[in-house]
């Protein structure tokens, strides 16, 4: 029962891991992760945070170091992790997201979210609900020009279904370098 009622969420700051758990019944769905940051920004201030879904499996670059690397805050807002289509084990859509060649993201099939990204929290105080999906926020930074995405160099699985487990087991077998 603990896959099913129970989600985590990762937030990394100042060399710190903080990890929240928080039930389905606490009125946070899947994507509507936003509440917990918005419950996090106290323990954070107003720098940017890396932020990770739980139910997402790397092998290859480390996705961490990768987004540090690519990270611009005088141009970026938000900073997203993506995969091309097909590398991404367990998604089943068509992808999120075009991305130029300078790195600025628009919605539409093609490269895929991976759950991991760095995000400035400012734009968490512009929208009045609780828990929201960060869609709301990319496309508010969308339409600022100050949404990015990073390609990961690796592979990467979707783990949020149960049958998706042994696809990453499969996965993570074949890579040198998890």
């Amino acid at each position: 029962h603990l896959f099913i009622d129970w989600s985590m969420f990762c937030l990394a700051y100042d060399h710190r891991l903080y990890t929240f758990f928080f039930q389905a019944e606490d009125g946070i769905r899947d994507y509507d992760v936003t509440g917990v940051q918005t419950c996090a920004l106290p323990i954070f201030g107003r720098a940017p945070v890396f932020t990770l879904n739980c139910d997402a499996v790397w092998a290859g670059d480390n996705p961490l170091l990768t987004l540090q690397a690519a990270w611009d805050a005088s141009r970026m807002d938000a900073l997203l992790l993506l995969v091309e289509r097909e590398n991404a084990t367990g998604h089943t859509g068509p992808g999120d997201f075009h991305r130029t060649d300078d790195g600025h993201l628009s919605r539409g099939p093609g490269y895929v979210y991976t759950g991991a990204q760095i995000l400035k929290t400012g734009l968490l105080d512009e929208v009045r609900e609780s828990a929201f999906s960060l869609n709301l926020i990319w496309d508010m930074m969308q339409s600022r020009g100050r949404l990015f995405g990073v390609i990961h160099q690796g592979a990467w699985c979707d783990v949020g279904r149960p049958e998706s487990i042994r696809a990453a087991e499969n996965m993570l077998a074949k890579s040198r370098d998890v």
